[in-house]
């Protein structure tokens, strides 16, 4: 069984067990995630979260300082899905679409993305803040076309079903 992330919080020294059982008590109150709690109460730094999140999950922490992103991914996959889930696909390399995020436990996305393309999908963990400035800066500096979403797939529509890509390897079920 996996940790919980307030017990990984509390091992790596960022709160005690008094923030925990606070913050848990505002989680159950108000139904907003644990780690948004102790940022919003200054508790924890969302640096402090991503490493958290990182042991739990397994999943790397993306260098966003370094990052070589490929600028015409991300207009390739649908803006709701990319908005609705907080991912930004970043990179396609043998067959694997790279994407951030800050929850890499949202299977949903993954699951939707590797429908889309019908690439396997691997989830890196970023800022919040990052996704949410790369997002207003693919609205803003798009092409004019960027304007009406639908249909705006990496794949083009074949019959109603995506065309799979060549360099993108099958998808094996998880279920």
């Amino acid at each position: 069984m996996k940790k919980r992330i307030g017990d990984i919080l509390m091992e790596m020294g960022f709160i005690d067990h008094d923030q925990l059982n606070m913050a848990l008590m505002e989680t159950q109150k108000t139904g907003v995630m644990l780690g948004d709690v102790l940022r919003r109460l200054d508790w924890v730094t969302e640096e402090d979260l991503q490493m958290a999140i990182a042991v739990q999950s397994g999943a790397q922490i993306l260098d966003t300082e370094n990052l070589l992103v490929d600028q015409s991914l991300p207009l390739k996959i649908p803006i709701e899905v990319v908005n609705e889930h907080g991912v930004f696909p970043f990179a396609l390399e043998d067959g694997v679409l790279k994407v951030a995020s800050s929850n890499p436990f949202d299977v949903i996305a993954r699951d939707k993305l590797e429908r889309l393309t019908g690439c396997r999908v691997k989830t890196f963990i970023a800022r919040r803040s990052w996704i949410s400035k790369r997002h207003r800066s693919l609205l803003q500096n798009g092409p004019k076309h960027r304007r009406r979403y639908r249909g705006d797939y990496l794949f083009p529509k074949r019959s109603k079903r995506l065309q799979r890509r060549p360099d993108c390897k099958p998808v094996q079920s998880t279920h």
